[in-house]
């Protein structure tokens, strides 16, 4: 048997952010791809960047860490995340 080892791992994934009248969110939609309805008035998309600890290959045990965002404007992601973390290009792709 392997023994279970903490490990640290980053994921990402779509979310479309809903706000009221007020500019406060009022829910989120998360996604694994990038959605392809389209927005609503009242709604951003932004990818989301998750940093968890956790026990390798049981993705129920991980801990967020840190979490930063990178929100689409004008049809297009920004180079970094509001951390300063590189947004992958293959994200820049899917939003094509």
């Amino acid at each position: 048997m392997t023994p279970r080892r903490e490990v640290t791992d980053t994921y990402y994934e779509w979310d479309v952010e809903s706000y009221d009248e007020y500019g406060d969110i009022i829910d989120h939609n998360h996604a694994d791809k990038v959605p392809t309805t389209p927005l609503q008035y009242n709604e951003k998309l932004v990818l989301v960047r998750n940093v968890g600890i956790g026990i390798a290959g049981e993705p129920d045990t991980f801990d967020l860490s840190e979490r930063a965002w990178a929100y689409v404007e004008g049809g297009k992601l920004p180079a970094e995340f509001d951390d300063g973390s590189v947004v992958p290009k293959r994200f820049h792709k899917e939003i094509k």
